[in-house]
């Protein structure tokens, strides 16, 4: 974003599975000095390598909205649990 700062951003039904390689990898990770924030809604992220999200910037602030999954204190979710939470279970 070259020094400008992200707002009012909503990522929304957004699926992010087997993110990683090597052994190592986040479903979201927040960029060294990037500032601004950004809603996620409805955001599963599934069977990731080292997490479900990893904040690298201080400056940014990651807002969780209802419906996500794998993304909470860290948190990981499994192919399993999103399907069960599609099903109603």
């Amino acid at each position: 974003m070259n020094g400008h700062a992200l707002r009012d951003a909503t990522f929304d039904r957004i699926r992010i599975a087997n993110p990683g390689v090597g052994g190592a990898g986040h479903g979201i990770v927040e960029a060294r000095g990037a500032a601004g924030s950004a809603t996620i809604s409805n955001v599963l992220v599934t069977n990731p390598k080292s997490g479900g999200w990893q904040d690298d910037a201080p400056a940014f602030k990651l807002v969780r909205g209802t419906g996500n999954s794998g993304v909470e204190d860290g948190k990981q979710a499994s192919a399993e649990d999103g399907a069960a939470r599609r099903n109603g279970n």
